[in-house]
């Protein structure tokens, strides 16, 4: 799902405004991943997403009025985000499941350069039962400034170059299920400023992955294993 862009989104009674959301008991800025991520809880709950006070339709299919983002089947009971039109703008939620009419599968997957070259796209949360983002999946998404992963994600992998040149990311918290980053995930990201990662076992790492960026520190979970002192470059603060 992609959310126009807009100054007013709304869920429920809830109210994404100017990059901050105001919840029932907090309030978060954008630079906050829990920003996006409640878009997830609160579209969980069943209560439908406006823009601008008109109602989103979600088609069932997981293809929206202007035709992206496009899933497909990949196995038996899987299916995964083959790709978006370059002018697709605004909040990108993933889905957490595709039926194209014959068959229907869990989206486990965002494929190698599916999302490349959207830099009009400026949120992105990804549903939990992702466990793979492919090689140049986000690549060149120059107006990204979020990236949230749903509560219990699944996520393993974050492949070659995947976040590659999102120049406007400027924070970024990596669920403990993960694994592997690859070679330069993240390089480019100039704007990156804050690095955690809730995995307690350090991913293992390919070269280069923070190339560029910012971020001077990584903050990770006390007792964690694996980071040493220093993380491909980045201070490790244990303070999760």
């Amino acid at each position: 799902m992609i959310l126009s862009n807009s100054e007013s989104v709304m869920i429920g009674n809830n109210v994404l405004v100017s990059n901050i959301y105001a919840g029932d008991k907090n309030m978060w800025s954008s630079y906050d991943y829990k920003a996006v991520n409640q878009l997830y809880a609160l579209n969980f709950n069943g209560e439908t997403p406006k823009v601008n006070g008109v109602t989103l339709n979600l088609l069932d299919d997981g293809q929206y009025a202007d035709g992206t983002p496009q899933y497909s089947m990949s196995g038996g009971t899987t299916a995964q985000l083959n790709s978006c039109s370059t002018s697709a703008a605004g909040v990108l939620m993933t889905r957490a499941t595709f039926d194209d009419g014959t068959d229907s599968g869990t989206v486990v997957s965002i494929v190698d350069e599916a999302l490349k070259d959207c830099s009009l796209i400026t949120n992105v949360a990804i549903h939990k039962e992702i466990n793979t983002i492919g090689e140049d999946a986000f690549n060149n998404c120059t107006g990204l400034k979020t990236v949230s992963f749903e509560q219990n994600s699944t996520l393993t992998e974050i492949k070659e170059d995947a976040f590659l040149n999102c120049t406007s990311l400027h924070t970024l918290q990596l669920p403990s299920s993960l694994t592997t980053i690859g070679n330069g995930a993240f390089s480019g990201c100039t704007s990156l400023k804050r690095i955690s990662c809730l995995a307690t076992t350090a991913p293992t790492l390919g070269i280069g992955p923070w190339y560029n960026v910012a971020a001077t520190q990584i903050f990770v979970p006390v007792g964690s294993t694996g980071y040493g002192t220093t993380y491909e470059g980045l201070t490790v603060v244990e303070c999760l």
